[in-house]
């Protein structure tokens, strides 16, 4: 993930946390990341994370190298999913810009 990537999905997962429409997925330029909405109610937001290749989880089958395949949901009420954002776009603030 490059750092330009980093502060899209912080201020994605940001926004979805404020009920903003800023759309139901979140794409980079490596498919071996995804983040998706899978769920919202008025209290959490139920985020889809997807993981590819070498990200996979140490039981995933080799020939299915896809994102999509490994998909772990996390729910969060969105007050703590709002303030977390906040906290990892200070914490990006430290490190260079690269891209876009």
């Amino acid at each position: 993930m490059l750092t330009w990537e980093a502060i899209e999905l912080g201020r994605w997962i940001y926004n979805n946390a404020r009920a903003s429409d800023v759309g139901d997925e979140m794409d980079f330029l490596d498919p071996l990341l995804q983040f998706k909405v899978a769920r919202m109610t008025d209290a959490s937001v139920t985020l889809a994370v997807g993981f590819g290749l070498e990200f996979r989880p140490p039981w995933a089958t080799p020939d299915r190298p896809d994102a999509e395949d490994y998909q772990f949901e996390f729910e969060c009420p969105r007050e703590t999913l709002r303030q977390e954002a906040q906290r990892f776009l200070q914490h990006l603030t430290t490190f260079p810009k690269r891209g876009r």
